[in-house]
């Protein structure tokens, strides 16, 4: 709903220009990772900080983060790697001084000491993790090194004269993803071969590059804490295994048993200093098949250990949950009393390094424990999966401004329900830098990942049925979903880990083809598709000599050979004929049948949608949702900005009924259902598109004829199915069938979650 693929773009939308403001994004989120702590988001000052993959913090953010890890909501995602401020090094910084205080954030306030660069982002800087000098990348390579008879040796800090290693202590700065990876390796394999220590606690010395009161905090904090973080958990596994790799490696090493004599003393010592020398002949051996024992047990999701249950998730903290596949997503958790008191219900974030996703999770009424799940998402693109929570499927909704109330025919009746506000800047959904998403395809791959952590940690939800579900835009991001979900199967059976079922998608008035629904919108005015035709004889007249030139302008420009320009200017031609004239009317866009209550951007023509926008900025609401507090801005059931990310890309003119197709080759199951009286996501068009589909089932699929379908006697709509692939249209209901057919809407879902014919 909403944008939904609904709200429809005019010329200047669909017609493509140069994305300048997309660079710009793209600019500064690169330049603020130059100049705000990486943790805090608040402006780099001295003493700035460093850790081993190169991100740039204020210090003290990092010795309130040691103090207390929960201070911040995302840090564990962003520095749980930092265990201790040994773990990071205070940086020696050469102040700009063409930089004034009073100035905005926008200005460098540091510089290379021999280049005079800004370090701003465009030129790569490096620091020594020897002294903590720091300098521009290509300022420190002109240095002459140090050598002795014609053999370089160690090289001399041009700042400080300190001795460094140019191949182990110079450290990259805010290094790019490929970068990181390989920092974040190294890493945990210097980490392996630490030392582990044991005994009494050896006294503080002034003179080290910590504070006591984050060593206080540090020291027990393994013993502590419990194995949330599955990184943590990795390194524990790694550490234990160093010993018994050793012994075994020893055990098999040594030709010829070594036995102690208990009647030659002498003897003993000898054998015992010989035993020695074998440990220290091998010990070197060792670590170097150590480093490939690290490397296997590091990138191998088999030694990945889940969560385990949502009885031990929280409910005053987050719990944070992460994927061996996917290193830069993890996810928090947290239970939430709301909504409803009979099942219970959690709330999170899907971090992806500074973005974030939110969701709602609720367990089934009937059998949380053995029931199917179900994914669902709103459309727009833009638009929050609350209004899909509150107003149509969730456990409760809100129908006025007393808040929630309970909602018996909702879709945990039978089944575990997800709802995420995606793609990043929906609803509760947010970015550190600015950073947006601006194509299915991008917003896949995060619903993806988080799908496999979820799965992966919680495995009482392991080989359950999964469903994706969604409307209106839905329908274009849905099949990209699901394919990435299915696709994503192959690399965790590689792994060794338990492959996602996914059993069905379920698309609710869908824009799954673009093309097709801007040439039905001539059917849904001037015939009787759903209600009697009520646009003038002339404007029907105008439009249907068009529909020939439509239908063949769009098909050659956006379709046999797609070109941005064409494709964008047929577009919004032919919506000017089709869609422009129904907008005239003032009836509601999401139900024919109705007249639009209230204004269209602000209410939807539902007056629903503002009680529930109350409701979500409701501060003591927000805290209990574990909404992060940094995000002080009101709650919009639908984001402008979003919407036009996505229109700049042209992401709607791309059709993904072709995903349908494939996933119906791979056996999973789709449902396209459709309110009867939607307009802008109609019956005809979504008709007509699964009817051309090409699939080995299309034949089949095209010979049966639209029959009725009934609830408790009567007509509920009109459907047709073969080999897995369905479409049913829902008599009464427009573009939201669940709020408009409450009680239809629940009886559809369980039946297809039962495999049983509608």
């Amino acid at each position: 709903m909403g944008n939904d693929g609904g709200s429809i773009p005019d010329r200047r939308d669909l017609v493509r220009n140069k994305p300048k403001a997309e660079q710009a994004d793209k600019a500064n989120q690169t330049r603020a990772r130059w100049l705000f702590c990486a943790l805090s988001k608040l402006k780099l000052e001295e003493p700035v900080v460093s850790c081993a993959l190169g991100k740039l913090y204020n210090k003290d953010s990092i010795i309130e983060f040691l103090l207390d890890r929960a201070a911040f909501g995302d840090g564990e995602t962003i520095c749980g790697h930092i265990r201790s401020l040994k773990d990071v090094k205070t940086l020696k910084l050469t102040p700009n001084h063409t930089a004034r205080p009073s100035e905005d954030n926008d200005v460098p306030q540091f510089i290379c000491p021999l280049t005079l660069k800004e370090m701003n982002g465009v030129q790569p800087f490096v620091y020594l993790s020897t002294c903590g000098c720091t300098f521009s990348q290509a300022g420190l390579k002109t240095v002459a090194k140090a050598t002795v008879n014609g053999h370089e040796q160690l090289e001399l800090c041009p700042q400080c004269g300190k001795k460094y290693s140019g191949a182990n202590d110079v450290v990259l700065i805010n290094p790019s993803q490929d970068e990181e990876d390989s920092m974040r390796l190294e890493m945990e394999r210097r980490r392996l071969l630490e030392p582990t220590k044991k005994g009494k606690k050896r006294k503080h010395s002034p003179t080290e590059d910590h504070e006591p009161a984050a060593k206080k905090h540090e020291c027990g904090r393994e013993e502590e804490e419990r194995d949330v973080h599955d990184h943590e958990h990795l390194h524990k596994v790694r550490v234990k295994a160093v010993p018994v790799v050793f012994l075994v490696y020893y055990l098999i090493s040594v030709p010829t048993p070594i036995t102690l004599s208990s009647h030659n003393p002498t003897s003993s010592q000898t054998t015992i200093f010989m035993m020695f020398l074998h440990v220290a002949a091998f010990a070197l051996r060792f670590f170097t098949v150590a480093a490939s024992v690290q490397q296997y047990l590091g990138s191998n999701a088999r030694f990945f250990t889940p969560f385990g249950s949502l009885d031990l998730v929280s409910e005053s903290t987050f719990s944070t949950l992460t994927h061996p596949l996917f290193p830069h997503h993890s996810v928090r958790i947290k239970r939430s009393r709301f909504c409803d008191e009979t099942v219970r219900a959690y709330t999170g974030y899907i971090d992806i390094e500074a973005r974030h996703l939110f969701f709602y999770f609720f367990e089934s009424r009937n059998d949380p424990d053995t029931d199917d799940v179900i994914f669902w998402t709103n459309g727009g693109p833009g638009c929050s999966s609350s209004l899909g929570l509150f107003m149509e499927l969730g456990p409760c909704r809100i129908p006025n401004s007393n808040g929630t109330v309970y909602h018996p025919e909702s879709w945990n009746t039978n089944a575990n329900v997800f709802f995420i506000d995606q793609p990043i800047g929906v609803g509760f959904s947010y970015a550190d830098y600015g950073e947006t998403v601006s194509t299915s395809e991008e917003a896949a791959q995060d619903v993806a990942a988080f799908v496999a952590i979820f799965f992966q940690n919680f495995s009482q939800f392991k080989g359950r049925g999964f469903h994706m579900s969604g409307e209106s835009y839905g329908g274009r991001y849905l099949p990209l979903f699901a394919s990435a979900v299915y696709d994503q199967n192959t690399k965790l059976v590689e792994q060794g880990l338990t492959p996602i079922n996914l059993t069905s998608v379920m698309i609710g008035n869908g824009m799954t083809d673009n093309f097709k629904m801007i040439l039905s919108y001539f059917d849904m005015q001037c015939s009787p598709a759903s209600v009697a035709p009520f646009l003038d004889i002339a404007s029907c007249v105008t439009m249907k000599t068009t529909l020939g030139r439509c239908e063949k302008w769009m098909q050659k420009a956006c379709v046999d050979q797609y070109d941005a320009i064409n494709c964008g200017a047929a577009t919004a031609f032919c919506n000017s004929v089709y869609d422009a004239p129904y907008r005239a009317t003032g009836k509601n866009p999401y139900d024919i049948s109705r007249q639009c209550d209230g204004e269209l951007k602000e209410t939807l023509c539902y007056p629903a949608t503002k009680y529930i926008r109350e409701y979500l900025d409701t501060p003591s609401v927000r805290t209990n949702l574990g909404v992060d507090p940094g995000l002080r801005s009101n709650f919009s059931h639908c984001t402008q900005s979003v919407g036009e990310s996505f229109r700049r890309t042209q992401d709607m003119l791309h059709p993904t009924s072709a995903y349908v197709g494939a996933l119906l080759e791979r056996g999973v199951r789709v449902l396209i259902y459709v309110g009867a009286y939607d307009f802008v996501c109609n019956w005809v068009g979504n008709e007509r598109w699964t009817l051309a589909l090409e699939w080995s089932g299309q034949e089949e699929f095209v010979g049966m004829p639209l029959r009725e379908w009934v609830v408790d006697g009567k007509r509920a709509g009109r459907t047709r199915s073969a080999k897995g692939f369905t479409f049913a249209t829902i008599d009464g209901a427009g573009h939201m069938v669940p709020y408009d057919k409450p009680k239809e809407s629940l009886e559809m879902v369980q039946r297809w979650l039962a495999g049983e014919e509608l």
